[in-house]
């Protein structure tokens, strides 16, 4: 598992193997990401989602399996994080 920078794992989530996390991104709670998955700077997973595919950055995903109900707002609450390398 690869987890970058100012990530936030709920309680009980499950990372299977493989699985890497883009900066700032949140899982919530109890959620399941299945083995081989990327996740997008800046997603949201949902409380007790089941991810089976790739998640877009900047997207807000919740279900089982786990859909795309949003890609407007980065972050959670609105607050992300800057994705770009520092000098």
């Amino acid at each position: 598992v690869l987890l970058e920078e100012y990530v936030t794992l709920g309680p009980s989530c499950t990372l299977c193997a493989f699985v890497q996390v883009g900066r700032g991104a949140f899982v919530g709670a109890g959620a399941v990401i299945n083995p081989k998955i990327a996740i997008g700077a800046n997603a949201v997973i949902g409380s007790g989602s089941v991810v089976t595919h790739d998640v877009p950055a900047n997207a807000v995903v919740m279900g089982n399996p786990a859909r795309v109900v949003r890609e407007s707002n980065p972050g959670y609450n609105g607050v992300s994080v800057d994705t770009m390398a520092p000098n």
